[in-house]
């Protein structure tokens, strides 16, 4: 709320998070990233810079990656789609979720991103903790609000 004028603010989800138009440019959509090759050249990208798919526009991108997700996580529970060595700690309710439901993919998303970080051999342990931590609170705050 805005206290001055007593009205709902409204935010965009992200405003930098644009299509892209010019070669370059990214835009993050569900856990990939659509980049502008060139005119009509969009790639879908994955954690790991792969180029996993080329289409023609950013809506067909965007509607690929749904169907990807679809595809990846059906019938699969969140506790199949994450490191659960890692994730000993994750709620069982949460565990159980299907990975392609809306929460269920945001949380497998999530924790499979920090389990990605997790691999540098550098990282300080309290760090470490810190990071799986704040995972295992985000997924319960997604989960049971």
């Amino acid at each position: 709320m805005n206290a001055e004028t007593n009205e709902e603010q409204e935010f965009p989800d992200n405003p930098e998070n644009l299509d892209p138009t010019r070669p370059g440019q990214e835009k993050y959509y569900r856990g990939l990233v659509i980049r502008m090759e060139a005119e009509g050249v969009f790639y879908v990208v994955n954690d790991d810079n792969d180029n996993i798919q080329v289409l023609d526009t950013v809506a067909r991108a965007e509607e690929w990656i749904d169907g990807f997700w679809d595809e990846e996580y059906a019938g699969v529970r969140v506790r199949e789609a994450i490191d659960m060595k890692v994730w000993a700690k994750l709620h069982p309710e949460i565990a159980e979720i299907e990975a392609y439901s809306v929460c269920g993919l945001a949380i497998v998303q999530l924790l499979n991103s920090i389990s990605h970080t997790l691999r540098i051999v550098e990282l300080e342990p309290s760090i470490r903790a810190l990071l799986i931590k704040e995972g295992l609170h985000q997924s319960n705050v997604w989960y049971f609000g």
